[in-house]
Formats: structure tokens, sequence, C-alpha cells
């Protein structure tokens, strides 16, 4: 009876072991499938990120030449109207000399015509 008992004990420590070692290969395979689905997971998220950084990438240069574009509109503008503003000075100051040589030139007139009376 003894033996029986050792017999069965033996039997039962093997069985255990046995499913001990499953779990190990069962615990080692879950976590070489995760490491796959980790890595999978990460590819497939670094691909995303990749391609979400390059449309960024082109929607800020779509963004940059507009930007360009409209300052370079906007310099034209501003030069044009600082070229009419020059202009508009320009003939006020040609009109200003022009019209001090004439007062100059009239007033040398009259004084002419004065010493010529007396």
């Amino acid at each position: 009876m003894m033996e029986k008992r050792v017999t069965t004990l033996e039997v039962r420590m093997d069985q255990t072991a046995q499913s001990i070692d499953r779990l190990d290969r069962s615990i080692t395979d879950l976590r070489v499938d995760m490491d796959k689905r980790f890595i999978h997971a990460e590819e497939k998220i670094d691909k995303r990120f990749i391609h979400f950084e390059e449309k960024i990438d082109k929607r800020f240069i779509h963004f940059e030449e507009r930007i360009d574009k409209r300052f370079i509109h906007f310099e034209e503008k501003i030069d044009k109207k600082f070229a009419r503003i020059e202009d508009i000075i320009d003939r006020k100051f040609s009109w200003s000399i022009g019209i001090q040589i004439t007062t100059l030139l009239a007033m040398m007139a009259f004084m002419g015509k004065m010493a010529q009376f007396y």
C-alpha cells in the first residue's frame, strides 16, 4: 500500500512537472507572440508617424509658399505706394522751389524797378 502511495505521488509529481513545463512553454510562447505583436504595432505606428510627418511637411511647405507669395505681393504694393508718395513729394517740392525762385525773381524785379524810380 505504501508503494502505491509513493508511486501515485511520483506520478502526480511527474504530472505536475509536465504541467509546469507546459505552462513555462506557454508563457514563453506568449512572450514571443507579444513581442512579435508589439514589434508589428511599433512598425505600423512608425509608418503612420512618418506618413503624418511627411503630410505635415508638405502642408507646411505649401503654407510657407503661400505666405511668401502674399509677402511678395504686399512688398510690391508697399513699393508702389512709396513710389507714388515720392512722386507726389517730388512734384510738391519742385512746385515750392519754383514758387520760391519765382518770388525771388519778382522781388528782384520789383527792387530793380524801385531803384529806377529813385
